[in-house]
């Protein structure tokens, strides 16, 4: 049973994905550019401002063919600028990183000592209120166990009559 099941998923998967594969195909959206065509495409791209991330998806260079002749590509005068400002956002989210991590580093041992009481006061609040939920459930449980037997007291001696012999009726 589990091996036609598997069976009939790829039967299925393949079925279902080969007018896709097909299409992606026919569209030539499968193959990559390499080496001179695509590298010359992806120039072309970054200098008419698309992103290099948009440019390396729409040249459909490969990522290995652009680590290979990444000097090449940004020795060029004219793409100086778009790698420059690619290099200074990175620096500004490194450092904005670096601040967010320094702000939280460097704290005076004060304001360390108060978020830890802070956190300890938490943690007994809800340790309370923990405790004031199972004493209002422990509450609820007494008076439903003290209405049950009231209302076992009140019925149990017709209970008792129906189920014991009466002395009455067989000693009369």
């Amino acid at each position: 049973m589990l091996v036609t099941t598997i069976t009939f998923t790829r039967l299925y998967l393949c079925f279902h994905l080969l007018p896709y594969y097909l299409y992606a195909s026919l569209a030539g959206r499968t193959s990559s550019l390499s080496g001179q065509e695509g590298v010359e495409k992806f120039k072309e791209l970054v200098k008419s401002g698309i992103s290099i991330r948009r440019a390396l998806r729409e040249s459909r260079l490969h990522l290995r063919c652009y680590k290979e002749h990444y000097g090449e590509i940004w020795s060029v005068p004219e793409l100086e600028p778009y790698r420059l400002e690619r290099f200074r956002k990175l620096m500004d989210k490194k450092q904005s990183e670096a601040e967010y991590v320094g702000a939280n580093k460097h704290r005076s041992v004060l304001e360390g000592e108060l978020d830890d009481l802070e956190l300890k006061r938490q943690s007994v609040l809800r340790a309370a209120e923990e405790a004031l939920d199972d004493k209002r459930i422990e509450a609820v449980a007494n008076i439903i166990r003290d209405a049950v037997s009231k209302i076992f007291d009140i019925f149990r001696p017709a209970v008792q009559a129906i189920f014991t012999p009466e002395k009455a009726e067989s000693g009369g």
